[in-house]
This record gives C-alpha cells, structure tokens and sequence, in this order.
C-alpha cells in the first residue's frame, strides 16, 4: 500500500460540491524520487492551491537495482492509477495528474494504457500533463527500463520482454479515446531527448487526441527550468494553470497558446554560451507578469556542478 500527500485548498467549503485535485507524480528512473523532498512537489504545483484546487503527490512502488526482482511494471502504474481512483472517491471531482520524467511516463501511460472504455478512470481523470516521460519503450535497452520491466531484451521483438516493452510503452495504446495531454519537452534533454515526444505528439494527434507539445528551446531534463520557461510571452507555469482550468471546465475559454493542440516551440532563452547557463534571471528579454517569485528564482539560481546533479534533483 502506497501512501500519498494531500494539500488541501481553503477554497474547498464543506456542504458545497467538491473541488478538483492536482495529482503530482514524481520522477527518478523509476526507481528513486520521493513524493515529498525539498523539491517534491514543487512550488509551482502547490500554488495550484490559490487557483482553487486540492494539490496531491504520491509514491509508487520503486524498482529493484537487481533487474528480475519485485515491483517490475505493472506495479507502478498500479500504484497511479490507484491514488487517482482514491482521490476521485473520497476527495475530488476530477483529476489532472502531472508527472516528471518516470512520473511523466505513467501519468501518459495513465492517460493511455488504463484510460479504456470500461475503465473507472474515465470519471476520475480529467487530463494528463507529461513533462519529458518517455513514451516508447520497447526498443530501448537501458537498464533503467531493464529494471522497469523486469527483464534484459526489450529491444528483441522475438522476446516476451519485447511485449512487456510494449505494455508499458503510452505510445502502444495512443487512440481518440485517449484522455486530453499537455507535453512540455526540453530541447537540450540528453536523459529523454525529445524526439521521443515528438513521436508521440504526432501519433495522439493523428489519432484526434485533444494533445499540445511545448518544445522548451535551451532547457536540459529539469522540471523547474521547463516550467519557468516562456512560450509566446508568457511563462510556461501559467500556461499549464489556463490548460487546466480549461481542461476542468469543458467548453470554457482558454487564453493560451497550448489550449489549440499541436507542437509550438517555446521562446529561446538568451544566455551566454557555455555548459548548464540555464540560470540567469534575465534568461528572456522579456518577462511578463506571472512570472513568480519562484520562477524568478530558478531563472537566477546558481547552476548545479554538474548536467548529474541537474538530474539528481529532477527526482
């Protein structure tokens, strides 16, 4: 049994109807990261909270550092699936559920792969928000996804590791009936390079699936630097509030860019040349009025001594 983290909004009145809930899924290869750490969940997901909605971060179980041990998929996207069920029942009217990285990956496997016609789901989840979670995994030899699934072949398609692959993998089971997605994607991501969200990209939409890809020019595998990031002007943070808020409220107008589906490519950051310069305060030439506190602090924070650090604390 998996524990999560409720944040509750002074918004919710007891005796009215109930409010919606942010469900944050955390990264780290599947098999580190915590559902509450000095990063988890971050400043920006807990702001949800102003805008009038519960905020929740959940664990799932991690895999082994031996590959054919306990806790291989589908145990994690279990462990998803059901902390959006138990929010739905006791706490929420809908869920958004976002995740990073590994979290990213099962909040569109959520949104894909358990997201069927017979599904409780389809009540309880309203959309899913991937930043950079890679969406194909068969094929991929890494001994993250190794431990993942459990086994040594993915890459072999005359294996049953192969069909596992294919089991985990959101890109398998992209159809119309596919819960609304919001991608956000660092160009510079070495970790999951975003090729792999194009693809994706490209098949929800060729499938008629409500989905938008926000390529992020300049920014590595960092879910603080995407989210501070800028897209047309305006940070990416509250153009992933106006998703929502759209997103929650069906037929309601959305005053952003990532509300009309397709792939936009955000602004590009001006920073001087050199490694991991992603930290400046003026890293656009403009920045516009919700832009927070926060953000302005990852923009001019110092950078990490190495692209591993920047990593380790994407967990």
């Amino acid at each position: 049994m998996q524990k999560l983290d409720l944040y509750r909004t002074s918004a919710a009145v007891e005796g009215m109807p109930r409010v919606p809930c942010i469900l944050y899924v955390h990264g780290g290869g599947w098999k580190g990261g915590d559902k509450k750490t000095t990063k988890n969940p971050p400043d920006w997901i807990l702001y949800l909270r102003q805008r009038g909605y519960h905020v929740a971060s959940t664990n799932y179980r991690l895999t082994p550092t031996k590959i054919g041990e306990q806790h291989q998929h589908p145990a994690q996207i279990e462990d998803v699936e059901s902390a959006v069920l138990y929010l739905h029942e006791h706490h929420c009217a809908k869920v958004v559920a976002i995740g990073n990285s590994a979290g990213g990956h099962l909040v569109s496997l959520l949104g894909t792969r358990n997201y069927g016609p017979e599904s409780a789901l389809r009540d309880a989840l309203a959309g899913v928000i991937n930043f950079y979670g890679g969406a194909i995994l068969y094929g991929e030899d890494s001994l993250a996804v190794k431990r993942l699934l459990g086994c040594h072949t993915p890459s072999d398609e005359s294996t049953a590791c192969y069909a596992k692959a294919l089991d985990a993998s959101p890109m398998t089971f992209v159809g119309a009936d596919n819960a609304p997605h919001l991608i956000f994607h660092g160009e510079d991501d070495t970790v999951v390079p975003v090729n792999s969200s194009k693809s994706f990209q490209g098949a929800l939409e060729s499938a008629g699936v409500n989905s938008t890809l926000v390529i992020v020019p300049g920014v590595p595998h960092s879910k603080d630097l995407v989210a501070c990031g800028q897209t047309g002007g305006l940070v990416n943070t509250e153009h992933i509030y106006r998703w929502i808020d759209a997103t929650l409220s069906p037929g309601a107008p959305c005053d952003s860019i990532v509300c009309g589906g397709g792939t936009i490519y955000g602004d590009r950051p001006t920073f001087e040349e050199g490694p991991l310069q992603y930290f400046r305060k003026d890293l656009y030439n403009v920045t516009d009025a919700f832009v927070s506190p926060y953000c302005l602090e990852v923009r001019g924070g110092p950078p990490p001594d190495s692209a591993a650090e920047a990593i380790e604390n994407d967990e």
